[in-house]
C-alpha cells in the first residue's frame, strides 16, 4: 500500500526536524521546505496528501502560498493545515477564507500534532472513497445510458424494416440512406455555416432518424404502394399521403415527448423530404430553407438510392452519367444547391456505401 505523503513548509529548520520525527513514525512519508517557492514547485510535481503550513514566513507568506495552492486547479483539492505561534484572529480567518483545511497553534503536543493530521486523513480517505463511488455510479449509469441509447436505436431500425418489409424489392435500402445521410452530414459540419447546426448530437440523429423517412408508407394500401406501373391522379394523390401519415403519427410522439430531439428531427424528415427547393414539392409546397435541413439531406440521399436501384416502376438502375444527368438538372429545383455540391464532393463514399450495402 503507497505511503501518506505529507509535506512540512516552516522556515525553521527545527521546526521542520520535529514533524520529519514524529509523523515518520506514524509511517507517514514526510518532505520538507524551508523556502515557500521552492515548496511550490515540489508541490507541483509530487502532490501531496496533506500539507502543513507555516503562517509567519519572510518572503512569501503561509496565506499567500495557500492563495496560490487554491487558485491551481490541479493543487486545489489538497487538504491544507495552517500552523502559527501567532494567534491572531485575522490570520486564522483569512486561512480559512482561502481554503485551509484546519489551524494548529504552536507549540503543540505530539498527541495533537498526531490527532490533527489524522482527522485530515480520514477525511482525504472518506472523500477519496465517495469520489469513487461517485465515479462508479457514473460508470454504471453510463452502461445504462449506451445500453438505452442501443435500444431505441434498434427500435426504431426495427419499426423502419417492418414497414419497409411490405416492398420485397427495396432491400438494404435503409442500410444505405443512413449511411449516405451521415457522411453527407459530416461533410456539411466542416462548413462554418453549418457547424453552429449541425453536431455530434445531429449526425447521430439524422443516421437513426432518416431510416424511418418512409414510415407513413405503412399506410398505403398494396395495390398502389407495389404498382409496377405509373400511378394515376388519384393514385399519386394517396401514395403521396405517406408523408403525412408518417409525418402526423411522429408530430404526436413529439407532443408526448416534447424534448426530444430525435423524434423531432424524425417528424421532419418523414414530413418534408418530398418538398422541393423550388416550392413545387408535397404536402405542403415549401421552399429553399423554409425546409429543415434534414430533409433536405435525406432528399439526395434518397433519389441518389432509388436512381441507383430497381423499382416495380423501373426494370433497372440508372447508369453514372443518367444518375448525374438527373440529379445536376433537379440543382435548384428539388434539391439545396450547397448540399448538392457537398455531396458531389464525396460522391466517393456513396458509392462506397452503395457497394458495402448492395441487393
Amino acid at each position: 500500500m503507497e505511503k501518506i505523503k505529507i509535506h512540512c513548509i516552516d522556515d525553521d529548520h527545527t521546526q521542520l526536524r520535529i514533524y520529519e520525527k514524529f509523523l515518520t513514525r506514524e509511517f507517514y512519508q514526510v518532505e520538507t521546505s524551508q523556502d515557500p517557492k521552492d515548496a511550490l514547485e515540489k508541490i507541483k510535481e509530487n502532490k501531496p496528501d496533506l500539507i502543513l503550513l507555516d503562517i509567519e514566513m519572510p518572503g512569501m507568506n503561509g496565506i499567500e502560498l495557500l492563495r496560490k495552492l487554491k487558485e491551481n486547479i490541479l493543487l486545489s483539492s489538497i487538504q491544507v493545515l495552517m500552523v502559527s505561534g501567532n494567534l491572531d484572529a485575522n490570520s486564522v480567518v483569512k486561512s480559512f477564507q482561502f481554503g485551509a483545511a484546519d489551524y494548529l497553534r504552536k507549540p503543540f503536543y505530539k498527541e495533537e500534532l498526531i490527532a490533527r493530521v489524522r482527522q485530515q486523513l480520514d477525511n482525504l480517505i472518506s472523500r477519496r472513497q465517495y469520489q469513487k463511488q461517485i465515479d462508479n455510479l457514473k460508470g454504471q449509469i453510463m452502461l445504462m445510458m449506451d445500453e438505452v441509447h442501443d435500444l431505441h436505436d434498434a427500435t426504431i431500425f426495427s419499426l423502419a424494416k417492418l414497414a419497409e418489409s411490405r416492398d420485397p424489392e427495396t432491400g438494404a435500402h435503409l442500410e444505405r440512406i443512413r449511411e449516405y445521410t451521415k457522411a453527407l452530414a459530416e461533410n456539411l459540419a466542416i462548413h462554418k455555416d453549418y457547424s453552429a447546426i449541425i453536431n455530434e448530437e445531429f449526425i447521430d440523429n439524422i443516421y437513426h432518424m432518416s431510416a424511418i423517412h418512409d414510415i407513413g408508407k405503412v399506410g398505403i394500401p398494396d395495390h398502389i404502394l407495389l404498382k409496377p406501373g405509373i400511378f394515376t391522379k388519384n393514385e399519386k394523390i394517396i401514395m403521396e399521403k405517406h408523408t403525412v401519415i408518417g409525418g402526423e403519427a411522429l408530430d404526436a410522439t413529439c407532443k408526448l415527448n416534447p424534448n426530444t430531439t430525435f423524434l423531432l428531427m424524425g417528424r421532419d424528415i418523414a414530413y418534408y423530404h418530398h418538398e422541393r427547393w423550388d416550392g413545387t414539392g408535397y404536402p405542403f409546397c415549401l421552399k429553399e430553407e423554409e425546409i429543415p435541413i434534414a430533409a433536405r439531406i435525406t432528399t439526395i440521399a434518397d433519389v441518389y438510392d432509388a436512381l441507383n436501384s430497381r423499382r416495380v416502376y423501373r426494370d433497372r438502375s440508372y447508369t453514372k452519367k443518367q444518375l448525374h444527368e438527373f440529379m445536376d438538372n433537379q440543382v435548384s429545383m428539388m434539391f439545396d444547391p450547397f448540399i448538392y455540391q457537398q455531396f458531389l464532393a464525396i460522391e466517393d463514399q456513396f458509392d462506397q456505401i452503395k457497394k458495402k450495402y448492395s441487393d
